[in-house]
């Protein structure tokens, strides 16, 4: 009796994947998964419609419920032929779908998350450079030609320089998955505004010749917050890389 139930138990642990038939995420075998009934068949084949509800008419999903049904019927007939009674034949032209569903539904919570962290490494890159070139560009408009004197060198740093760094190590401490391209992306994404405000500056002091300025100003602009910007980057992931060593050092050797 006891070595009955433990091979049932044994056959209800599948692993292989399934043909690509139709399967959805809902449909749950029963715990005795080597032996299925009638019940069980309708259960899946009304879980197999439910999401066609309001995108399909009545009649419609009625015949896409039988040409389902004579799909398994057809499986199950196969199985039955070669020796299976009718409740294991049930069981094995079901549990493959199950196990298509779960690989399936794996794939898709997988592929969601990664584009949610992508997404939230974007855009923490775009708000983090967005505010640092924000700060710069009111500095810049506040000290008006200053930054043309070899006696502000100051105000090159704290334009071209400091901002950019600051930025990217905080794209480089909070963005695990792509902080290299989050940090590229938002400064592509600035090149353009950033030649406007330039633009505008020039225009504002007077230069002889703004649209030349400007445009010069931005090109200085953007390699300084390139180069800067990556380093800090990677300042900030060497840190996150090096907390995360010293916590798990601390677990695997917690009396050190």
């Amino acid at each position: 009796m006891f070595q009955r139930m433990q091979k049932r138990e044994e056959t209800s642990q599948y692993e292989a994947p399934g043909e690509a038939l139709p399967s959805i995420e809902s449909f749950r075998a029963v715990p005795r998964g080597d032996r299925m009934t009638e019940a069980d068949l309708e259960d899946y084949l009304d879980h197999l419609c439910v999401p066609l509800v309001g995108t399909m008419s009545y009649p419609e999903r009625q015949e896409f419920r039988e040409e389902m049904r004579g799909r398994l019927e057809a499986v199950i007939g196969a199985h039955q032929e070669l020796g299976a009674d009718r409740e294991e034949a049930i069981s094995s032209a079901l549990r493959p779908l199950l196990c298509a569903t779960v690989s399936s539904a794996a794939t898709v919570r997988k592929t969601s998350s990664r584009l949610l962290g992508r997404s939230r490494d974007y855009l923490l890159g775009l708000a983090s450079f967005s505010s640092a070139a924000v700060f710069s560009w009111l500095l810049l408009f506040y000290t008006r030609t200053d930054i043309n004197y070899s006696t502000h060198l100051w105000l090159h740093v704290a334009v071209a320089m400091v901002p950019p760094l600051l930025a990217g190590a905080v794209v480089g401490k909070r963005a695990a998955k792509n902080p290299y391209k989050s940090t590229w992306l938002a400064i592509a994404a600035l090149a353009g505004p950033s030649a406007l405000v330039y633009q505008a500056w020039a225009n504002a002091q007077g230069f002889t010749y703004p649209v030349e300025a400007g445009l010069g100003f931005a090109a200085v602009h953007a390699t300084f917050w390139a180069v800067f910007g990556t380093a800090g980057t990677a300042m900030g992931s060497w840190f996150r890389k090096a907390k995360s060593a010293l916590k798990l050092t601390a677990k695997l050797h917690p009396g050190a």
